[in-house]
């Protein structure tokens, strides 16, 4: 079964293996995509709403950090107007 937030890793048979995604804490993902939850929560855009299979994913299979970080500096400016 492939990971149903970016559709490329095989999820691993025993689920408890698996990376609980921070979104719902219902749904398993690959542990790439866990990294990448964690990496976003400590950043501090955590629980930023991406439609699943997310689109950040560059060819060689892992995820494109500039767009975080351009979308982190989008929070801190709404952050600093509100």
């Amino acid at each position: 079964m492939k990971c149903p937030r970016c559709q490329i890793e095989d999820l691993i048979e025993v689920q408890a293996m698996n990376a609980l995604s921070r979104s719902d804490n219902l749904t398993y993902i690959c542990s790439p995509c866990g990294e990448d939850e964690a990496f976003l929560d400590f950043i501090k855009i955590g629980h930023v709403t991406e439609s699943w299979p997310i689109s950040r994913i560059r060819e060689n299979g892992h995820f494109d950090l500039r767009n975080i970080m351009q979308m982190r500096k989008l929070v801190e400016e709404f952050a600093d107007e509100v």
